[in-house]
């Protein structure tokens, strides 16, 4: 991740060694985890000392399945309280809601709804969001670092 006050952009592979899968199964001749690519950015833009829109974007690749995005956008309000919407290309519309406590704990809720043909099987899915700041460490001063 590299961040500031206003932007942010990140960048992640899972699965980077590709590694092979065994089965115990004899029937199954077992296979290998294909790496996931991620990126993603956003910019926060005031709209005065209250309030902020997030637009951000999702880029998720992992072959041989087709690149999806997802479009994202939050309104925060003194950037404690935040609700958005988000658009994931042929899959589905997501509403989400959260707040920030004390500049530290994150708690959020999104409901999932699938556009896609999955929306016969499913009528959504929940996710819950609990996340943790870590202070900022402060660092000496520049003239220490060179003996």
């Amino acid at each position: 991740w590299l961040y500031s006050r206003e932007l942010y952009v990140g960048l992640s592979i899972l699965q980077i060694f590709n590694n092979k899968v065994k089965v115990v199964d004899a029937g199954s001749a077992g296979g290998k985890l294909n790496r996931h690519y991620f990126f993603t950015a956003g910019y926060k833009i005031k709209l005065d000392e209250k309030w902020a829109i997030v637009p951000s974007v999702l880029v998720k690749g992992s072959s041989p399945a087709p690149v999806q995005f997802d479009i994202n956008a939050k309104v925060r309000y003194r950037d404690m309280i935040w609700a958005g919407l988000s658009y994931r290309n042929k899959d589905a519309a997501v509403v989400l809601v959260g707040m920030t406590y004390d500049n530290r704990i994150d708690i959020g809720y999104a409901f999932d709804y699938s556009t896609s043909r999955l929306n016969k099987y499913t009528y959504g899915s929940h996710e819950v969001l609990v996340g943790y700041h870590l202070p900022k460490k402060k660092l000496p001063p520049a003239h220490s670092y060179f003996w």
